[in-house]
């Protein structure tokens, strides 16, 4: 059995712990696509405090887009609060609020 070694420096024990190795370290934030929400307008208000109690225990880093159906003419919300994926499933038994893909 052979073991092939290869020696750049050789220094002592003292120095080699006084040497360090420039490591650089690379952040990368990956950005997921936003969460798209659709309501159909209604008169009561109790389904948008309900979609906003949930949207304030969700916080996140997913972007929130909200589509308010009418009759005459779509509304899009681009928001600036960011929500986490578990809403998702916090919003599965919910029949007034539809995830859109």
């Amino acid at each position: 059995m052979f073991t092939r070694m290869g020696v750049s420096k050789i220094m002592t024990l003292k120095d080699a712990k006084k040497e360090t190795k420039k490591v650089k370290k690379e952040v990368r934030e990956v950005v997921l696509e936003p969460i798209n929400l659709s309501i159909k307008l209604d008169e009561s208000t109790t389904i948008l405090e309900e979609l906003y109690t949930l949207i304030r225990q969700n916080p996140g880093n997913r972007e929130l887009k909200i589509t308010i159906i009418s009759k005459l003419q779509n509304v899009v919300i681009d928001s600036a609060i960011r929500v986490d994926s578990k809403i998702i499933t916090a919003l599965d038994g919910n029949e007034a609020v539809d995830i859109l893909v």
